[in-house]
């Protein structure tokens, strides 16, 4: 395959619907509109925004006067984000009809309103928030008030991690959040209890293609053929797997391998974590490689979690066809102004389309900043979100220091945060490991 530059065509138009949008969302009075929608409505029995986009979705059919004059708002919000990026209304109305989508287009406008445009953009809650329960001195009522918790706070997307009670799955579930689980395998006996609770997605760990290697890794007996049959059975009842490996110099010649092998196996995707490798720069950029041509095919859709993919796979073309990697999913593309959308939704999520729990039930910015504690489930959650200093940080791309701060590429990529930090001490500084100087090795 042969990589070329990607020449963007129309990008004074696209600039002008961009600028339009800002203009129109970001005005006094759409913003002060949007915040008076927040407040619970008494008669239609739930906050005024879900009211009025359930209504424009067509999932309501009787609404108070009050919250249909919400309506033409909601029309002309997502009328003008579908004319920039290429998306028809019949096409997100039909999107929409999932309760966990409309969860988070509802964070999203929200965002809108409370926190404006932004580069890049921060919805009004989390849209994922990832609950480690391996090791939890909660309580089953504790659990069960957080979920509480994070549903009232407007989480659309919740992640498990651990050997949990079904009953967790569920609760989410009924409080309208999307529940996944992240998992070794090796809850083989609880997969048929987690699908009927309402289990979704489940994501399941494979370290190599060898089973003794994945068994040491693991430091657990048969732990491959475990996770191997927990993919199969999940395939079978119907529930969405993702495959997750850590990359590393011992495993990263088997990746290759291990994408044939996970596509026989029939996985949606596979998720390859290289923050925490010890990759050299070359062999990131050859996996980048890799992932973008695989990506191409739309066999499989390959994720990564390092922000740098994403100045890579928006400055290149592979066969004229452009990706752009957004937390969730790989979007191909042959409209420019998709390029555009990577500056407001890529780059580092943490803090800003994220958040992780412990055991102890203490907020993180990911997973990666274990001993950065910013709170606890028991606070405010609002408020935290809004106001934490901390995660202010985080957000604000106009404070990265170093090549990371003056680089044209800070919202679409903005550097690893946890590299920064292991380096330097300080999650603003530069990530010392870009690829900025070898990208051209693409072009060649």
């Amino acid at each position: 395959m042969i990589f070329t530059k990607n020449d963007d065509i129309n990008n004074e138009d696209i600039a002008n619907k961009v600028k339009t949008f800002e203009n129109i969302v970001g005005s006094a009075l759409v913003q002060k509109l949007i915040q008076a929608t927040t407040d619970e409505c008494k008669k239609c029995g739930a906050n005024r925004l879900e009211v009025a986009i359930d209504y424009y979705l067509g999932k309501r059919k009787d609404i108070c006067l009050k919250c249909r004059l919400l309506v033409p708002i909601i029309k002309m919000v997502i009328g003008n984000s579908i004319d920039i990026f290429g998306i028809s209304e019949k096409e997100l109305i039909e999107m929409m009809q999932d309760s966990y989508w409309t969860k988070g287009l509802v964070s999203v406008i929200k965002g809108l309103g409370i926190l404006g445009i932004k580069k890049p953009f921060i919805p009004a809650a989390p849209l994922q928030v990832q609950w480690d329960l391996t090791q939890s001195n909660l309580s089953f009522d504790e659990i069960h008030n957080g979920i509480d918790k994070l549903a009232d706070f407007g989480v659309a997307h919740i992640t498990f991690i651990g050997n949990i009670e079904s009953t967790f799955i569920k609760h989410a579930c009924d409080r309208g959040i999307y529940p996944c689980l992240a998992t070794n395998g090796f809850n083989l006996d609880k997969i048929d209890k987690y699908v009927e609770s309402g289990l979704k997605f489940v994501d399941i760990s494979l370290e190599s293609i060898i089973p003794v290697k994945h068994d040491e890794i693991m430091g657990m007996h048969n732990s491959w053929q475990n996770a191997v049959d927990s993919i199969k059975k999940y395939n079978e009842k119907d529930i969405y797997v993702e495959v997750s490996t850590k990359v590393n110099k011992n495993n990263i010649l088997e990746i290759p391998q291990l994408i044939e092998f996970l596509k026989e196996l029939g996985v949606g995707w596979y998720k390859l974590d290289v923050v925490t490798s010890d990759l050299t720069c070359n062999q990131r950029l050859e996996l980048f490689k890799l992932i973008y041509m695989e990506n191409i095919n739309e066999n499989m859709q390959i994720l990564v979690n390092d922000p740098q993919f994403g100045d890579i796979t928006t400055n290149i073309q592979c066969n004229n066809v452009n990706i752009i990697p957004t937390h969730f999913f790989n979007l191909n593309y042959t409209e420019s102004s998709m390029k555009e959308l990577g500056n407001y939704i890529g780059s580092c999520g943490a803090g800003r389309f994220y958040l992780a729990l412990n055991g102890n039930g203490d907020i993180l910015p990911c997973e990666y900043f274990q001993d950065f504690k910013i709170a606890n489930i028991n606070d405010d959650l609002s408020d935290v979100w809004l106001n934490n200093e901390i995660l202010l940080k985080f957000r604000n791309r106009n404070l990265l220091k170093g090549k990371c701060g003056n680089c044209e590429s800070k919202y679409i990529c903005g550097g690893c945060r946890l590299r920064a930090f292991v380096n330097d001490g300080d999650f603003l500084e530069t990530d010392d490991d870009c690829l900025k100087e070898l990208k051209e090795v693409l072009l060649n």
